[in-house]
């Protein structure tokens, strides 16, 4: 999955490059590592200061699987209601749920992707009828998948992220290899600790700059 996000996220520097407009309302989204360096399992959201667990981290798991899985849990992390989903597609520019594709959804969608993962792709070069470079939302409240989340981009391949959310009306053991889960959490506390500790390296940069006053 690592090359799928790696891919995308190619393609979100290219577009960029030639001068596609990024909006500057859109949240910044931001990396963290979870477990290791380097493994940037979370994404931030910059609006509501939210952290999102990688779709691919509980990836082919049934909703209930992933409620055991070790990132879940020692992570502190709980499903995501469709409320909060839409709320982070319309921050990274993901707004227009019309369930079809739409150019104004292309770069906050390949953005998305880039950070929180894809779960397949497919190509679709030697299409020139098919349109490129848009995005797809599903958010359809008549849809059979109320509890799936869709997210698409197009350019010569199709990137598809599918995810799971809290509520699904659906077997909870049922699994699906296409499908992660929506899983976020409220930035972590400080422990006490920690607070104090850069409370006391202030006070040292305080005593030294009155130090230099003098």
């Amino acid at each position: 999955m690592l090359k799928i996000k790696s891919f995308t996220l190619a393609i979100f520097f290219g577009v960029a490059a030639v001068g596609l407009p990024i909006s500057s309302a859109r949240a910044i989204l931001t990396e963290l590592d979870l477990n290791t360096s380097g493994d940037k399992l979370i994404t931030v959201d910059s609006v509501t200061g939210l952290q999102w667990l990688d779709i691919t981290a509980t990836q082919g798991q049934s909703y209930t699987e992933s409620l055991s899985d070790p990132d879940v849990l020692a992570g502190g992390f709980r499903h995501a209601t469709r409320d909060e989903v839409a709320t982070l597609f319309i921050n990274s520019g993901v707004a227009d749920f019309s369930n079809t594709f739409q150019a104004s959804n292309f770069l906050g969608a390949i953005d998305l992707q880039s950070k929180i993962g894809v779960t397949g792709f497919v190509l679709i070069s030697g299409q020139p009828s098919r349109p490129v470079t848009q995005g797809f939302s599903d958010f359809d409240p008549f849809s059979n998948f109320t509890d799936v989340v869709r997210l698409v981009s197009r350019t010569d391949r199709e990137f598809t992220a599918r995810a799971l959310i809290e509520n699904t009306p659906r077997p909870k053991t049922n699994k699906f290899d296409s499908y992660g889960n929506y899983y976020l959490r409220v930035a972590p506390v400080p422990e006490p600790a920690s607070v104090l500790l850069f409370g006391v390296g202030l006070a040292g940069l305080a005593w030294i700059r009155r130090r230099r006053s003098r």
